[in-house]
């Protein structure tokens, strides 16, 4: 929901209809988290709670990734082409330039941090075989080496870092409630035996 702003702008900047827009960030979105190749989120804890080896089957969800991603391309380019066609889509644009929107070396730098974390990363789960709590404790320096780089307070960082925690509590709770269930299972099946 918080990027479908961004792709109304671009759809736009671009002279295409909003729901071009919206379409372009739900279905990359989606194409792009239900088949995660490294995302802790959803590989990483399903794969724990199914106990499978951690983020295993990689060149499969790769593969599965790919083909998502390609389709939904294929399948908005096919959309925008039609939209030429029948004369929706506006040709020329007013294009205005914004200096507040100018990149500075501050954003670079952001940006090159979130690079190097996402490698860091990348190389932590596949090459040194990270758990969550190795791979939380990346997201917490990331979000805290940003924040510094970005000049927020202390308290501001924090803030934000809670913000963006409080919409993963349900998900939280749901995989914390199925690891006791299985526990619990588990310990009834062997007091029965």
């Amino acid at each position: 929901m918080a990027f479908v702003p961004t792709g109304l702008l671009v759809a736009r900047s671009l002279g295409l209809s909003p729901l071009i827009g919206t379409a372009l960030v739900y279905l990359t979105c989606a194409a792009g988290f239900n088949v995660s190749v490294l995302g802790p989120a959803t590989t990483g804890l399903t794969q724990h709670l199914a106990q499978l080896p951690l983020f295993s089957g990689m060149l499969l969800r790769g593969i599965t990734c790919l083909l998502f991603v390609m389709t939904v391309m294929f399948y908005l380019i096919i959309k925008v082409k039609r939209m030429r066609a029948d004369g929706q889509v506006r040709t020329e644009q007013s294009m205005q330039s914004d200096n507040n929107l100018a990149i500075t070396g501050r954003h670079k730098l952001i940006l090159i941090t979130c690079a190097v974390t996402l490698l860091t990363f990348m190389v932590g789960t596949v090459q040194l075989h990270w758990a969550t709590n190795e791979m939380s404790a990346m997201f917490i320096i990331l979000s805290i080496i940003v924040g510094i780089t970005g000049s927020m307070s202390g308290s501001a960082i924090a803030n934000t870092f809670l913000a963006g925690c409080s919409q993963l509590v349900k998900g939280g709770f749901i995989v914390g409630m199925a690891g006791q269930f299985l526990s619990y299972c588990s310990k009834v099946i062997y007091w029965i035996r």
